[in-house]
C-alpha cells in the first residue's frame, strides 16, 4: 500500500518530535552514552511510539510499560513523601 509506505517513511525521517531529544536522535551520542538510553524514561516512549507507529522498535511494548509504571510510581512515592514531611 503506497499511503502507509509513504506515511512510514514520513515517520521514520521525523522520529516523533520531542521524544529523542536525549537519545542522539539530533546529534549522535558517543558509544559511552548509548549504553545508558534505557535509563531515560524518554527512550521507552519513544520505543513504543515507534513499535505503535509500525517502526522497528528494541525490546517489547510490555518491557517498556513495565519501566514506565515503575519509574511514575517511584516518582510519585518520592513526591508523597516530601509533600507529608513539608507538610
Amino acid at each position: 500500500n503506497l499511503g502507509s509506505s509513504l506515511q512510514r517513511r514520513s515517520l521514520r525521517q521525523h522520529r516523533l518530535p520531542g521524544h529523542g531529544v536525549p537519545l542522539g536522535l539530533f546529534f549522535p551520542l558517543p558509544p559511552a552514552l548509548q549504553a545508558f538510553r534505557p535509563i531515560w524514561p524518554t527512550y521507552h516512549l519513544m520505543q513504543l511510539a515507534m513499535a505503535s507507529a509500525g517502526l522497528p522498535s528494541q525490546g517489547s511494548p510490555w518491557g517498556h510499560t513495565a519501566v514506565l509504571v515503575a519509574v511514575s510510581a517511584g516518582l510519585t512515592a518520592l513526591a508523597a513523601r516530601k509533600l507529608a514531611r513539608m507538610g
